[in-house]
């Protein structure tokens, strides 16, 4: 998915079956209500990382 259709990232804890491999997951809206359940090792740097890219866009 292309940085620029983003529209939002929140935390969930959903049970919902996603390629995340654990509960403590980022939530991303992309595009029109579409929506990715990610698990990053490291999710304050993914998500510094995803706003750099933001602003670069």
């Amino acid at each position: 998915m292309p940085l620029s259709q983003v529209t939002c990232v929140t935390p969930s804890r959903s049970m919902v079956s996603s390629p995340a491999l654990s509960l403590d997951r980022l939530r991303i809206e992309y595009g029109s209500g579409k929506v990715v359940l990610v698990s990053p090792h490291d999710q304050d740097s993914f998500l510094t990382a995803l706003g750099k890219g933001a602003h670069a866009a």
